[in-house]
């Protein structure tokens, strides 16, 4: 069986202030009073119309970028085909002559 190596040992800094000292087993869950803390008020919750408005927004968003790529592949395309054809015709025009 392969040995571990032996690792290097530091030493955690001095905190600056002292920290409880409680004995975990016996700490009482029971004598924390849960009702008398105050919580925050939470955040009103978007209702459903508004979620769904916000989907319908974002499918829309996406649509309209998928049209504008297809768009512009499509306008690449045209170019580069003219590109083509023009240097093809350029090597025959050499070629002929």
């Amino acid at each position: 069986m392969p040995t571990m190596p032996k690792l290097p040992t530091f030493e955690l800094p001095k905190l600056p202030f002292d920290l409880p000292s409680f004995d975990l087993p016996t700490f009482d869950l029971e004598s924390i009073d849960l009702e008398s803390l105050e919580l925050p008020a939470l955040p009103e919750l978007p209702t459903f119309e508004q979620v769904a408005e916000a989907a319908r927004e974002a499918a829309y968003i996406g649509v309209g970028l998928a049209v504008m790529t297809v768009e512009h592949v499509q306008a690449t395309t045209a170019k580069l085909a003219e590109l083509v054809s023009a240097g093809v015709e350029q090597v025959r025009a050499a070629v002929t002559n």
